[in-house]
């Protein structure tokens, strides 16, 4: 690992640089990219309710453990301080995004050189789908800004040669990786992934027993009170939320198409998948129905297994082809959902056809996502993987994150959104090539 040699005035500097592009990228979608969501409204509800009754609940007279409490408890937050509004979360989901890019600029200089550093910093900042998500009561901004200081703090503890610095940011790996799983359960393997990360370091046993130590303790430590909240209330000892595994699991084994919003015909045609979407949205009696949920939840998993075991070919292929839609989405470069005065790029047409239409800031919009966002990851991505192969035990975190969201999303239905918050951690891949392409060229 070659830190970058910038003077401490410069990184300042560009630190300051890369937050300002990242949070003027992410006001931008939120004053032209809001829009609504099916999550959203719970959400609402929920941060709603913790400031008014406090209680955790998405109506009167239940708590949930549908939604994991990270996302709600930091939208509870900004209501608590500024009021009741959409546009104050945005903001300051803006500020959070802008903030994790700046952590991750200084995470780079310490693994690549500063020049490179600084450019792939600022290429996350503006990065279309990052910013995009600012703009939407979603959890993805604050997924992705918990998954960079994670990542932050495993290299910290890795990276350090003073033994207290080292367990401080073990500690602190701990820490993030609970607070990751507390944003949402699909990331429940980040405190393993901590700990395999600080174990495969080359180091002292007994410095990395320590270390894992602290990061494993740390993580239950934070886990513990939703946890034991969880059991008391539901009899679940969940450390997060329980979504809709299940139900994602028959969607991936009736292979329903990535991206594909037609899945909404299955809730109308399938008995057992409008059974299960009338009992979710029954929310006022969640606690007092949660037995049957849990058996309804068994019901889809066997009929999800079933269906794989009768076509396994088929499902296979459906995998196959769907998975490398879930880390590359078309549509996510032509600017969807944009309101006025950026409503015509909405318009399924191709740059040429934008050109010729008299459309030419949309097609220019385009143009420039899709090759930053798009082409120049594609190449330098997978060349990071392959050039880091040889000191994988050194980045064993990336490749773990990269690994565990592939082959846990891989069998269930693949939605784009689902990896956005991974960019950041894609990109240091790319730096590592990026620094090695233009080492060799000035050589």
């Amino acid at each position: 690992m070659n830190g970058g040699a910038a003077p401490q005035p410069r990184r300042v500097v560009w630190t300051v640089v890369v937050f300002a592009a990242a949070l003027a990228t992410r006001l931008f979608f939120v004053m032209y990219g809001q829009g609504y969501n099916g999550d959203s409204p719970q959400y609402r509800a929920i941060a709603r309710h913790i400031v008014e009754h406090g209680t955790f609940a998405i109506v009167d007279g239940s708590p949930t453990v549908f939604r994991p409490p990270g996302y709600p408890f930091f939208m509870a937050v900004v209501y608590a301080f500024f009021g009741t509004s959409d546009l104050t979360v945005l903001l300051a989901q803006a500020i959070v995004g802008a903030a994790a890019c700046a952590l991750l600029y200084r995470l780079l200089l310490r693994l690549v050189g500063a020049p490179v550093a600084a450019l792939t910093a600022v290429m996350t900042a503006v990065h279309t789908d990052l910013a995009f998500y600012a703009g939407r009561i979603l959890s993805e901004t604050l997924i992705s800004a918990a998954l960079v200081a994670f990542v932050y703090c495993v290299y910290r503890a890795n990276l350090a040669r003073d033994p207290r610095v080292r367990r401080r940011f073990a500690a602190a790996s701990g820490i993030t990786a609970a607070c990751v799983v507390l944003v949402h359960p699909r990331f429940m393997g980040a405190p393993l992934i901590g700990m395999a990360a600080l174990w495969l370091a080359r180091r002292d046993r007994g410095e990395q027993r320590r270390a894992i130590a602290l990061c494993g303790v740390t993580a239950l430590v934070v886990l513990a009170p939703w946890t034991v909240r969880n059991y008391l209330e539901f009899g679940l000892p969940n450390p997060t939320g329980l979504c809709d595994p299940s139900r994602v699991l028959l969607l991936g084994a009736k292979q329903v198409p990535p991206n594909d919003y037609r899945y909404l015909a299955l809730f109308r045609t399938d008995p057992l998948l409008r059974r299960y979407d009338e009992f979710i949205s029954d929310s006022a009696h969640e606690q007092a129905r949660f037995q049957e949920r849990l058996a309804l939840e068994r019901e889809l998993a066997t009929a999800a297994v079933h269906l794989i075991e009768s076509r396994p070919g088929s499902f296979l292929l459906s995998v196959v082809r769907g998975h490398p839609q879930l880390w590359i989405s078309r549509d996510a470069y032509i600017f969807p959902f944009l309101t006025p005065p950026f409503a015509f790029a909405n318009q399924q047409m191709t740059v040429v056809q934008l050109v010729k239409s008299g459309r030419l800031i949309a097609a220019l919009l385009r143009t420039i996502a899709w090759a930053k966002d798009l082409a120049v990851p594609l190449v330098l991505v997978p060349i990071g993987m392959v050039m880091l192969m040889g000191r994988w035990r050194d980045h064993a975190v990336l490749y773990l994150l990269v690994a565990w969201v592939a082959l846990l999303q891989a069998p269930l239905w693949i939605e784009y959104r689902f990896t956005v918050p991974l960019h950041p951690i894609l990109a240091i891949f790319a730096a590592h090539a990026l620094d090695r392409i233009t080492a060799r060229t000035t050589a």
